[in-house]
C-alpha cells in the first residue's frame, strides 16, 4: 500500500521543490510513501485540497513564510478536516511560537533537528493510528 503524505516546510530554494512528488520506502516495512512537498503553508493547503482524497498524513513545519504551519493546522481543523497532522519545529521554546494554542489538534510533534529514523517512526505510528481510527 502506498501512503500519500503532504509535507509543507520552508526550504532555501522553494522553486526547486514546489509541488514535487517523491516515493519513499521505509527500511523496515512493505509500505512506501508518496510525498507531496510545498514550500509554505499556503501551498500546503492548496496541495492538500488537490490531493485530499488520497492523502494519509500532513507533516508541517511550525514556522514558514506566507502561512505558518500553526495557521495551516488551524485552517484545516476549522474546515472539520480530521486528517492526521504532525508538526515539527526547532523553535518550540522560541518567543512567538506557542504550539499549546493548537490544543488537541495535532497527532504528533517533532522537535528539530530530527533524524530520518525518528521521522519515519512517527509517520508510521501516526498513519497506523489513523487507520485504526477510520476502521472503528
Amino acid at each position: 500500500m502506498t501512503e500519500r503524505i503532504a509535507s509543507a516546510a520552508s526550504t532555501s530554494s522553494p522553486s526547486s521543490r514546489r509541488g514535487t512528488t517523491r516515493e519513499r520506502k521505509p527500511a523496515d516495512g512493505p509500505s512506501s510513501y508518496r510525498v507531496i512537498t510545498a514550500s509554505d503553508g499556503k501551498e500546503g493547503l492548496d496541495a492538500y485540497s488537490r490531493h485530499q482524497s488520497d492523502t494519509s498524513l500532513i507533516v508541517t513545519d511550525a514556522v514558514m513564510p506566507n502561512m505558518a504551519g500553526i495557521e495551516l493546522v488551524k485552517a484545516l481543523r476549522a474546515d472539520d478536516c480530521d486528517i492526521p497532522i504532525v508538526t515539527m519545529s526547532g523553535y518550540f521554546k522560541h518567543e512567538g511560537v506557542d504550539l499549546r494554542e493548537l490544543g488537541g489538534k495535532l497527532d504528533g510533534f517533532l522537535e528539530k533537528p530530527v533524524s530520518i529514523n525518528r521521522l519515519a517512526e512517527v509517520v508510521s505510528q501516526v498513519i497506523a493510528a489513523g487507520h485504526r481510527r477510520s476502521d472503528e
